[in-house]
């Protein structure tokens, strides 16, 4: 069973540098786990091992365990703050 939690922003994790995700391109972050927090727009995940996508949108924040290389990709041109 895969460990992922979803909760909303905290205000230590804008100190970290947005990083700008355009639609149609695909962020592959790697297998260690990590945490992806969503600024403006919407995207979603793929983990390996886990049968669900998940979409995430501005004020969410994912974390998840390493299991592999974790996709994301943006609906619409989204800004996140990626921790690996």
């Amino acid at each position: 069973m895969m460990n992922t939690q979803e909760s909303k922003s905290s205000p230590e994790s804008l100190s970290r540098s947005p990083r700008a995700l355009s639609v149609g391109r695909v962020m592959t972050l790697g297998g260690a786990g990590g945490e992806v927090e969503i600024l403006s727009g919407r995207v979603w995940l793929t983990i390996p091992g886990d049968p669900s996508d998940h979409v995430l949108e501005a004020g969410d924040c994912f974390r998840f365990v390493g299991s592999g290389p974790t996709l994301v990709e943006a609906d619409d041109p989204a800004l996140a703050i990626v921790q690996e």
